[in-house]
């Protein structure tokens, strides 16, 4: 086989490879400004929608939006996109029937950042990479600017409720952590899981793996932590060793539930039913 025959076959590979990928790139994004995006649209869910396009002949790239910035899609008929939106589609009947599904604009919660002093202000809200902080923009103006546990104990982001709650470091190593800005109680803000009369929110922290030598590390690992917190009294952080009297007493205004965490009906994976019970009990209940 010549070179030169060898060239062609491979342009003709590369050639019937783009042009049949562009053959897929048959769905569409209307956004707000009324501009259309032609693409093929791969998941959607209630904060993006993710999709291919061509954004040079034949170039194929991966890209995202904000469902803040779209009115609807269409998808191809033939289109198997992933659909893990919930609440953002007015049309729930999102089979690809070529015919465009609005996006719910009005859910999207204003969001704001509570004060140390409880005052309210609202604009736009951004998570810092690592998670120390919080990005605010004011409403009519340009400048973002950060905020910490030392200005603010609440924020609302992308429809999910954080809080501060200025936690004193467990221990010396999560007290340098806190100095160097990184994962320390005192910076780590909680992520709402469940909310209601009772909120249970997370939290992801460093954890070194137990060694038998004192002194030494035999490296770390990300853990997940839950605590209980009803609004404007001390959050209750659940520790898996003490979670049946932790909790148990936690709950003793629904004596039921408290005897069915004593009884170990209930666990501490079971976290997230136990607030999620109380909370419907508590509201058919005030």
């Amino acid at each position: 086989m010549t070179r030169s025959f060898r060239q062609l076959i491979l342009f003709i590979s590369i050639f019937t490879y783009e042009t049949l990928h562009s053959q897929e790139l048959r769905d569409k994004l209307i956004k707000l400004s009324g501009d259309t995006i032609v693409c093929r649209i791969t998941l959607i869910n209630d904060n993006n929608i993710f999709f291919d396009y061509n954004y040079k002949k034949g170039k194929i790239r991966n890209e995202y939006l904000s469902t803040r910035e779209l009115k609807g899609y269409i998808l191809d008929t033939n289109n198997k996109a992933e659909i893990l939106a919930r609440g953002i589609l007015k049309d729930t009947t999102h089979g690809n029937s070529q015919r465009l599904i609005h996006i719910d604009q009005s859910f999207w919660k204003p969001e704001y950042i509570i004060l140390l002093n409880n005052d309210t202000l609202y604009g736009e809200t951004r998570i810092t990479g690592d998670w120390t902080s919080v990005m605010f923009k004011m409403k009519g103006e340009n400048e973002e600017r950060p905020y910490t546990n030392y200005n603010i104990k609440e924020f609302l982001e992308s429809n999910i409720e954080y809080f501060f709650f200025n936690e004193p470091p467990k221990n010396s190593r999560e007290n340098l952590a806190s100095k160097l800005g990184y994962f320390g109680n005192s910076y780590l803000f909680w992520a709402t899981d469940i909310s209601g009369p009772l909120y249970l929110l997370y939290r992801e922290i460093m954890k070194d793996y137990p060694n038998s030598v004192p002194g030494l590390s035999s490296g770390s690992y990300i853990s997940k932590e839950y605590t209980l917190y009803v609004k404007g009294n001390t959050p209750a952080i659940i520790d898996k060793g003490e979670f049946r009297d932790k909790v148990s007493i936690y709950f003793e205004d629904y004596p039921e539930l408290a005897l069915k965490i004593k009884n170990k009906i209930y666990s501490y994976d079971d976290i997230g039913k136990i607030v999620e019970e109380y909370n419907r009990w508590k509201l058919k209940n005030k």
